[in-house]
């Protein structure tokens, strides 16, 4: 597979980035009113900016390295949520520990729990609503590449399976397979391969991890791939959307794919960062307990004893 980049900025990915933007303020507007009041929330919210920027970027920054924000995710599932739920409770406990050390302005334990909840449950129904709302909208028109190493009988059971994300139109193969006819289209033999992406406005082509087919079909991928449209690999779209790969997916190629197909570099970096950062913080609240724990016997030992009178 060429790779590309896992999370793009596209239209489906600026939606994401909307919601979770519209959960953030909602949720600070939430927090504000309801622990004030809506006369001094709004006093509370202008005179202390600041914390809603801090709580902006530390939920943003989870989001990325999560890659909550990739649209060809079915967020509408249960593992998906649970995922999100899981980034959203790392974020909140680093949030916690700037507010620990960030003791100006004060945040008080109310708006601080009922920010991070309102945020949490507002995002969690954002992406539920488009996965369930938005997918035609959103939707990545796809074909699937194989050299007939692929049945007709997957390909229709992972047709359905990925409905949320793929619209599989039909596959290219040089043969037809007539085991089960009706389960996908047959699109041709893959020989006008870009003019069939094209007439059909594809968005992503899934091609077999075979040799045999990308020996086929190497350089008609090549040229689609460089008119702008993502190609990836069968065997890791048929473990995100049906828990197993099959095994004649199982290639050396898919292996390859596999290293290529990782995070890209900045999210590699950030979430090293990311680490360091976290370690540097434990690190320095775990000395500033020596130091007070030194401090305090230093001065008992210090402290002149009262004498018994006689």
């Amino acid at each position: 597979m060429i790779p590309t980049p896992r999370t793009q900025m596209t239209v489906r990915t600026a939606a994401l980035l909307v919601l979770d933007v519209c959960a953030l303020w909602a949720g600070w507007y939430i927090a504000t009113t309801w622990r004030f009041g809506s006369y001094w929330g709004a006093e509370r919210r202008l005179e202390n900016p600041n914390i809603l920027w801090i709580h902006a970027a530390v939920f943003l920054v989870a989001g990325v390295l999560f890659e909550t924000y990739d649209p060809r995710r079915p967020y509408a599932t249960w593992n998906e949520l649970k995922k999100l739920l899981g980034g959203y409770i790392f974020a909140g406990l680093a949030e916690l520990l700037l507010f620990y050390f960030r003791t100006t302005p004060a945040v008080g334990r109310g708006v601080f729990a009922l920010n991070v909840i309102s945020f949490v449950g507002l995002a969690i129904l954002g992406r539920f609503l488009y996965s369930l709302v938005g997918t035609d909208f959103f939707k990545r028109q796809a074909l699937v590449v194989t050299s007939g190493d692929v049945g007709a009988l997957l390909l229709g059971e992972l047709k359905r399976a990925a409905g949320a994300v793929y619209h599989v139109q039909g596959y290219v193969a040089p043969a037809r397979d007539m085991s089960a006819p009706n389960t996908a289209p047959w699109l041709g033999d893959g020989s006008d391969l870009l003019e069939l992406v094209e007439r059909r406005k594809i968005d992503t082509v899934i091609v077999s991890s075979s040799m045999e087919c990308w020996n086929h079909y190497l350089q008609s991928l090549i040229t689609v791939r460089n008119r702008g449209i993502e190609i990836v690999d069968l065997a890791t779209v048929c473990e995100r959307f049906l828990n197993r790969i099959p095994c004649d997916q199982i290639t050396e190629l898919w292996l390859l794919w596999g290293l290529m197909g990782r995070s890209s570099l900045y999210v590699t970096k950030l979430k090293r960062l990311v680490d360091i950062a976290i370690a540097l913080v434990y690190s320095g609240i775990a000395l500033k307990g020596a130091c007070a724990v030194l401090v305090g016997s230093l001065r008992r030992s210090t402290t002149p004893g009262t004498v018994k009178p006689q």
